[in-house]
């Protein structure tokens, strides 16, 4: 395997005692002694640094840990900054600096990188140990009430990344469109002047479409999995939408805002739905929720909704692990065979879960005198009153 002679150096010295749950500040510099240019290697949104932690007996106590961005100064130096948090339980451990490329390898693991270990002994932190085990308990126990708190002090330290977009449809109307094969049947070319939501695998029909969305929401775990390269090298004109947790997965970050999102399921009054979703947004059990949270905040009186079919089949042949599903043939339930084909997994729809979402979607809406139109082509969806798609645009010529 080819070394690259990458070498890391910690600026400043590291302490030989650290108390858990303190951040402490590790400032790394990186160096490369090769001709080749460093750009190459570590000029990459993907790569990071990181570092693991051992036992006393060198086996592995914690091996990922959080990241930090690196830095270009010169052609083959590069700098980092990171806090080392140390391990929750008093002892002797060794810490280890490390790059990682997400998805792909850590330098240590693939032979790029050699470093020497850090002894450091662990303290424990009464007052962080005693704050953890709060925030643990009021997550265990009231979950609605933990993320409340958290979106309240993420609200004071981040700037809401969609501001500029609050009622920018006030007054108008928008699309979200399903995934359904519904969408085969009708003329998808109509919405290119529409404000639109896409999700998930809708690239794989903006060929026919002749447009990208105007925004562009994912949230499932599995899809970003599988489809992160393919959103990257796609989804180019979208305004995406994106959890937080996920800011690693994507490369391309161009037109791109990350929100709070909280996959949670287990809370009495489920689903929540959030009017503020910059700040803070709920899962639903779909896609669909997001996106009308979003529309919501950004003032759509009227919602219309394509290609939501609702109903799903679960092949005989698939993989079935609990709520997770690996196809191992064609995909039958959306637009195209290859949507969640041989090999992509996917979770249990749960259809019924799904109505419950959009009930609530629909009785926040009509609260404010707003309105949620299932224009889809035949399926099962009933909650929301449904109107005819041609019938929306004058003058239209659409075949059925």
């Amino acid at each position: 395997m080819k070394s690259y002679n990458i070498t890391l150096s910690c600026t400043e010295h590291v302490p030989g005692t650290m108390r858990s749950f303190k951040p402490y500040k590790l400032d790394v510099s990186i160096n490369n002694s090769d001709k080749i240019t460093m750009k190459n290697i570590l000029n990459n949104s993907n790569i990071f640094l990181s570092y693991h932690w051992y036992k006393k007996d060198m086996s592995i106590y914690k091996w990922d840990n959080n990241r930090a961005s690196i830095n270009l100064l010169s052609t083959n130096e590069y700098s980092a900054s990171i806090d080392i948090y140390a391990p929750s339980k008093p002892g002797v451990y060794y810490l280890q600096i490390d790059i990682v490329e997400e998805g792909v390898q850590w330098f240590i693991s693939a032979g790029l990188l050699d470093i020497d270990l850090i002894k450091v002994k662990a303290k424990q932190n009464i007052l962080g140990y005693i704050k953890s085990r709060i925030s643990e308990a009021i997550l265990n126990s009231n979950p609605v009430l933990y993320y409340s708190l958290r979106s309240l002090m993420l609200s004071l330290l981040i700037k809401d990344p969609l501001k500029q977009y609050k009622n920018y449809g006030k007054g108008k109307r928008c699309f979200i469109i399903g995934n359904g094969p519904s969408l085969n049947n009708i003329d998808i070319t109509l919405l290119k002047d529409e404000v639109t939501f896409g999700v998930n695998g809708i690239f794989l029909l903006y060929d026919k479409m002749g447009f990208e969305p105007t925004f562009y929401l994912i949230n499932d775990n599995l899809v970003m999995e599988d489809r992160c390269k393919d959103i990257d090298a796609f989804v180019c004109k979208s305004i995406k939408i994106i959890p937080r947790n996920y800011i690693r997965k994507i490369t391309n970050k161009e037109n791109t805002h990350f929100v709070e999102f909280y996959d949670v399921f287990n809370y009495k009054m489920f689903p929540y739905f959030s009017k503020s979703p910059t700040k803070y947004c709920w899962n639903g059990g779909t896609v669909s929720y997001f996106c009308m949270q979003m529309a919501f905040y950004f003032g759509f009186s009227e919602v219309y909704l394509v290609g939501f079919d609702h109903y799903y089949t679960i092949p005989e042949s698939a993989e079935v692990n609990g709520v997770h599903i690996t196809s191992t043939d064609d995909d039958v339930n959306h637009f195209s065979p290859d949507y969640f084909g041989k090999g992509y997994k996917w979770h249990d729809p749960m259809v019924n879960r799904m109505e419950v979402s959009y009930k609530k979607a629909k009785k926040v809406y009509e609260k404010h005198g707003r309105k949620i139109y299932n224009a889809t082509k035949g399926g099962n969806l009933e909650v929301f009153p449904r109107v005819d798609f041609k019938s929306l645009f004058s003058n239209s010529f659409a075949g059925d």
